[in-house]
C-alpha cells in the first residue's frame, strides 16, 4: 500500500522535507567541493552524487521525497550560482519528480515491489537507469528549449545519465556496505558463514573498501605533520575485527585493501611486504592467542578481555614484522630504529583498542536473538 494512503502528521512531513533537503544539499556539498573533476560541462559531471539521494529518498518516503528533493535542488543552485531563475526550478523539479515518478511506472507495469522490505536489486537498478535517463533528457530539453545560449546535445545527455547512474550507484554501495558492515563486524557472530563465491567476494569488498575509507579517515583526523605515521591507526582495528568476523577470508580483502593504499606512499617490494604483513599479522595473532589459551575462538561470545589479548598479540606481531620487514628492503633508506618499532606499536595499539573495545562491549549487549 502506498504512503500516500496514509494520514501522516504534518510534524513527520516537515521533518522528512528537511531531512531529504539536507542529505541532498550534504551530497550536493560533497559534489561541488571534491568531485569537480568529473565536471565536463557547466551542470553537467560525469559522475553526479546527489542522484543517490534522490533514489534512496524516493525508494524510502516514495511522493513526500518530491518536496524535499525540489527544496534541496533550488537551494543548492542559489548557492552554487548565487540565484536561481525559471529555468533552475523547472528543472530542479523534474529531477525531483523522476525517482519516484520511475517506481511508480514500474510498479504500474511490473507489479508493486516492497523495495524496503526485500531489496530487489533489478528493479532498483531500473528505477536509477529510468530516472538517471529521464532527468538527463529533460534537463537538458528545458534549457535547450528556454535558454538564449544553450543547445540540445546527445552528448550532454549521455554524459549526465552517465553521472548520474555512477553517482547513485556509488551512494547506494556506500549505504550498503554500510549496512553489511555493522551487521558482519558488529551484530552477527560466527565467522563460519560457509565458503560461497558470494561470501567471499562481500567478505572481499567490505573489508577492502572499509580498510581504504578508514585509511584516508585516520590520515585526515590523526596525522601528525612531523612524524611519518598517525599516532592512532584505525585501520589496525579494521585488521582484527575483520579476522574475527571472516577469519581466514579477510586476508584478500586486507591484502588489497592495504596494498591500494600502501602503493600511494611505497613502491614496489615494500609496499606489497606491508600488505601481505598486514593482512595475516591479525590472523596470526587469533592463532597465537587459540594456542595459548589451548581453545577456538568464536566471535560469539568474545568478551573484552580476549578481544585485549588478541589486539595485544596482533599488534606486537606486526610491530615485529614491520621492523624485519623494514631491515630486509628499506634499511639504505629507513633503517628500523627502536623509536621506528615503537611508534608503529603505539599507534596500532590504540587505533586498534579505540574501535575493537566499544564493538566487542556493544555486541555483548545486544540480545542474542538479534545477533542470530
Amino acid at each position: 500500500m502506498s504512503v500516500l494512503h496514509h494520514r501522516v502528521p504534518v510534524l513527520r512531513v516537515i521533518i522528512a522535507l528537511l531531512a531529504v533537503a539536507g542529505a541532498y544539499l550534504l551530497a550536493l556539498s560533497v559534489q561541488v567541493h571534491w568531485l569537480t573533476e568529473f565536471d565536463r560541462w557547466i551542470g553537467i559531471s560525469a559522475f553526479y552524487l546527489p542522484h543517490g539521494v534522490r533514489v534512496i529518498s524516493a525508494m524510502i518516503l516514495r511522493a513526500y521525497s518530491i518536496p524535499g528533493l525540489w527544496l534541496g535542488s533550488i537551494v543548492g543552485s542559489w548557492f552554487i550560482f548565487g540565484e536561481f531563475n525559471t529555468l533552475s526550478v523547472m528543472a530542479s523539479f523534474c529531477s525531483a519528480v523522476f525517482p519516484y515518478a520511475s517506481m511508480a511506472l514500474l510498479d504500474r507495469v511490473l507489479s508493486p515491489d516492497r523495495l524496503l522490505a526485500r531489496l530487489n536489486m533489478s528493479r532498483f537498478a531500473l528505477i536509477v537507469v529510468m530516472s538517471g535517463l529521464a532527468n538527463s533528457l529533460t534537463t537538458n530539453l528545458v534549457f535547450a528549449t528556454f535558454a538564449v545560449h544553450a543547445s540540445f546535445s546527445w552528448t550532454y545527455v549521455g554524459v549526465m545519465w552517465l553521472g548520474d547512474v555512477l553517482g547513485a550507484a556509488c551512494v547506494i554501495a556506500i549505504i550498503w556496505g554500510t549496512v553489511r558492515f555493522v551487521k558482519r563486524f558488529i551484530l552477527v557472530g560466527d565467522h563460519d558463514y560457509g565458503w560461497s563465491p558470494k561470501t567471499w567476494l562481500e567478505a572481499i569488498g567490505l573489508v577492502a573498501g572499509g580498510y581504504i575509507i578508514l585509511h584516508y579517515i585516520t590520515w585526515a583526523i590523526f596525522r601528525d605533520p612531523m612524524a611519518a605515521m598517525p599516532w592512532l591507526c584505525l585501520p589496525a582495528a579494521l585488521r582484527i575485527l575483520a579476522s574475527l568476523s571472516y577469519g581466514v577470508r579477510a586476508i584478500p580483502g586486507l591484502f588489497l585493501g592495504m596494498l591500494a593504499v600502501e602503493t600511494a606512499w611505497e613502491s614496489g617490494w615494500m609496499s606489497v611486504g606491508l600488505a601481505i604483513l598486514g593482512s595475516s599479522s591479525a590472523f596470526a595473532g587469533i592463532w597465537c592467542w587459540e594456542q595459548i589459551r589451548g581453545r577456538g575462538m568464536r566471535y560469539e561470545g568474545l568478551s573484552v578481555r580476549d578481544a585485549t589479548e588478541i589486539t595485544i598479540l596482533a599488534v606486537l606481531i606486526h610491530g615485529m614484522g614491520f621492523g624485519v620487514l623494514i631491515t630486509m628492503i628499506a634499511w639504505e633508506h629507513s633503517p628500523a630504529t627502536v623509536s621506528l618499532i615503537l611508534d608503529v606499536l603505539i599507534s596500532h595499539f590504540f587505533g586498534a583498542m579505540m574501535l575493537v573495545v566499544p564493538v566487542i562491549w556493544i555486541r555483548g549487549r545486544i540480545p542474542p536473538q538479534i545477533i542470530r
